[in-house]
Formats: structure tokens, C-alpha cells, sequence
């Protein structure tokens, strides 16, 4: 199993966040970032060993990305391209690669829910040599997989430590009250249960099967860095005894 975070996004925290993970989602202009903090998130990266991925969003940085938009695939196609392009081009300047694309925020969930706007996005990922796809982890993955293979595009699939999920297995809507995870304690078990059971918790106490390579933890949540820390640990810990 493998951490990823969101980085770049105006916190504070990359520089605290980075020595914990395996891969950093790097903002680049969409819904935050600009020249300066995406030079510093590569640069951190490249210091601690970290994959870089592009975490593409609608250019809507007074909104966070959260605001959506009906967009036709060509548009989707271009947000996506000049992102990707100007995070590439920091990468090769610091000597280093650009290694996958995750979308952010509103493009992430409707990504999720239209089919039209995941194959835009990953048209956009076929364009450029070598790169892989981060997505929310399913149980039906098989529209998923049969567009990325005829894109040529490797998908991975990822769970997130502090988000709720719903019992279709989705994450809970952030307006919903419980949305966020807010304790550490809770953060943990939901990590734990991923990593050794493929599994996360659902409102009624049941539990529902989510198969996952990386697991997400968020770079604004308020205990991001508690949380990395407390994630690393466990899977450290799950790979030792493995």
C-alpha cells in the first residue's frame, strides 16, 4: 500500500507532509498552485524520494475546484493538457519525472459519474509518454478499465483514510455533516481496516469492500500531518510482518 497526499495547494504544510509519503498530488494552476509552489513541491519530492503526480482541477481557484461545470471533452481535454504540460515542465527542469495525473475536487466527482469526462481526461493522459491514472477505487471497474486499455493508460486505484464513504461506495458529499473523518483515532481504523482488510466502515456499521493500491490523506484536513505520520507507521508496519 501506498500514502498519497495533495500538495501544493497554499497550506503551509508540504515541507512537514512530504518525508511521509510515497506520492504527492501536485497542484498546478486548476484549483490552486502557481510557479513558485509548484517548484517547491518537485523540489521536495525529488529530495525525499516522492512520485510526483499532476492533480489536475477546473481553473477555479475561487471556488478550490469545488464549483462544477459542464465542459464538452475537447475543453476537458485542453484544462487537462495545460496542467499536465506546465507540471511536466517543472519536473524536467528540476531533473526529474512527472509520473501520473489525479483530478481534483469537482472534475474528480464527476469523473466518477460521467463516463464522458473520465475518457476526456484520459485521452488527455494517453498524450503524454509513460504516465498513469489515479482514481477512486470501485467494486464495478470494468467501463474503467476497458477505456484505459484502449487509451493504453495503467489505472490506480485509491481509498482515502479521512473521508466518509456512503454505502454505494462512494465518499459522503462534503455539505453532509461526518463528511470529514475528525478524529486521528478514526483516521487510523478507517487506514487499517484498508490496508489489512480491504475494507472501510459505512454509516449503518456494515462494511463495504474497497480495493485499493494507495490511500489518500488530504493536505487541508486539519490533522493532515498527524495523520501521515500515523499512516506511514501502519503501513510500514503491515509491510514488515508481510
Amino acid at each position: 500500500m501506498l500514502l498519497n497526499c495533495d500538495m501544493g495547494e497554499g497550506l503551509d504544510n508540504d515541507a512537514e507532509l512530504m518525508p511521509y509519503l510515497d506520492q504527492a498530488n501536485v497542484a498546478c494552476g486548476g484549483h490552486a498552485g502557481d510557479d513558485e509552489s509548484m517548484e517547491h513541491c518537485v523540489s521536495l519530492a525529488l529530495q525525499h524520494g516522492v512520485s510526483i503526480g499532476a492533480h489536475i482541477a477546473y481553473e477555479d481557484q475561487q471556488h478550490f475546484g469545488r464549483k462544477r461545470y459542464d465542459l464538452s471533452e475537447s475543453e476537458l481535454i485542453d484544462i487537462a493538457c495545460w496542467q499536465i504540460e506546465v507540471l511536466l515542465a517543472k519536473c524536467k527542469q528540476a531533473g526529474t519525472t512527472l509520473d501520473y495525473v489525479k483530478p481534483h475536487g469537482a472534475l474528480y466527482n464527476q469523473m466518477m459519474e460521467q463516463e464522458a469526462v473520465l475518457s476526456a481526461l484520459l485521452q488527455a493522459c494517453s498524450m503524454y509518454d509513460d504516465l498513469h491514472f489515479m482514481l477512486m477505487a470501485v467494486n464495478n471497474r470494468t467501463r474503467q478499465h476497458d477505456i484505459a486499455d484502449r487509451l493504453g493508460i495503467r489505472l490506480t486505484h485509491e481509498a482515502f483514510a479521512d473521508r466518509a464513504y456512503t454505502a454505494k461506495g462512494l465518499l459522503q458529499p462534503r455539505n453532509e455533516e461526518g463528511a470529514s473523518l475528525a478524529s486521528l483515532e478514526q483516521i487510523q481504523q478507517q487506514a487499517r481496516e484498508l490496508i489489512h482488510n480491504q475494507r472501510v466502515a459505512v454509516a449503518d456499521g456494515s462494511f463495504i469492500a474497497v480495493e485499493a493500491e494507495t490511500i489518500c490523506v488530504h493536505g487541508d484536513h486539519p490533522l493532515a500531518i498527524d495523520a501521515a505520520k500515523a499512516l506511514r507507521k501502519l503501513i510500514d508496519d503491515a509491510d514488515s510482518s508481510a
